[in-house]
């Protein structure tokens, strides 16, 4: 479907008239022209055509497409949502996928995501140097862009744990600086970042540094209502003081939150934490 067809559909669909979505910004009669595939809006009119629809870009193009991801698109969700709890049926499945798109198109975005998707594998078979050897080959082709995506982010945040303490942290402080300098309004990519990078932090046992990331995290997470992230750095804190009693308590509270994976994670860090005393 044409952008025109897409955008009356979802105008008539919520009862807005040509009107509603000009906003001083094209006449009705533009807007009918563009209805009919008779004029084509600039780049940045269609994009805020679309947002006075009450769409998101992603949206509108999930509707243009029949309700179906377009192909690039489909990749990037599937990995976004992969990324979270990786089976190696899935990561198999849309390396797969990756390769069939790279065979006709040149994209980079997706042979990124291959390239982090063969890391995975690596890293999840204990081959630690070659899932490292994956993961430079991203961060070799990100470091030369001088402004980041979002996406580019994203890529960035998923790399960090396949490095060695000084570069995942290097990694991390230029990903939030270009968050803070270029993209504000990104809250919950940063919280991440913050997030991983404590846990890696805690996991080399540079409790000083850790603490540091923890504390910066923590009116993040709040203010993002993140109460698992929030549960998990009060428990990390609890760990740089070798606190076991406290980090125990918020353990708890992760688990009777239905968060087994972080109750996991600092179950094992007790652990390990306390293996150090011995």
């Amino acid at each position: 479907m044409d952008f025109g067809k897409t955008l009356k559909q979802i105008r008539e669909a919520r009862h807005l008239k040509q009107s509603d979505i000009a906003s001083g910004l094209l006449s009705r009669t533009s807007i009918s022209k563009i209805a009919n595939n008779k004029q084509h809006p600039t780049y940045d009119s269609a994009l805020e055509l679309i947002a006075n629809v009450g769409v998101t870009p992603s949206e509108f193009e999930y509707i243009r497409n029949g309700y179906r991801y377009p192909e690039k698109q489909l990749i990037v969700h599937k990995f976004t949502s992969l990324i979270r709890s990786p089976q190696f049926s899935d990561i198999s499945a849309l390396y797969s996928l990756c390769d069939t798109y790279l065979d006709s198109k040149k994209d980079l975005d997706v042979y990124h995501i291959k390239t982090i998707l063969a890391a995975i594998y690596e890293f999840e078979r204990g081959h630690y140097p070659a899932a490292k050897e994956q993961a430079s080959v991203v961060w070799q082709s990100l470091k030369k862009i001088d402004t980041w995506t979002k996406f580019d982010l994203f890529l960035l945040n998923n790399i960090l744990y396949f490095f060695d303490l000084d570069t995942a942290v290097s990694i991390a402080q230029m990903a939030l600086q270009a968050i803070d300098t270029n993209y504000p309004h990104l809250l919950r990519l940063k919280s991440a970042l913050i997030e991983n990078c404590s846990l890696l932090l805690i996991t080399n046992n540079d409790f000083p540094q850790a603490k540091l990331w923890i504390e910066k995290g923590i009116p993040l997470y709040k203010e993002l209502f993140q109460f698992d992230s929030l549960n998990t750095a009060y428990a990390f804190l609890a760990l740089c003081e070798q606190d076991f009693s406290t980090a125990e308590k918020y353990r708890d509270i992760l688990q009777q939150m239905g968060d087994p994976s972080g109750a996991q994670d600092v179950t094992k860090e007790i652990e390990r934490i306390r293996s150090l005393e011995i």
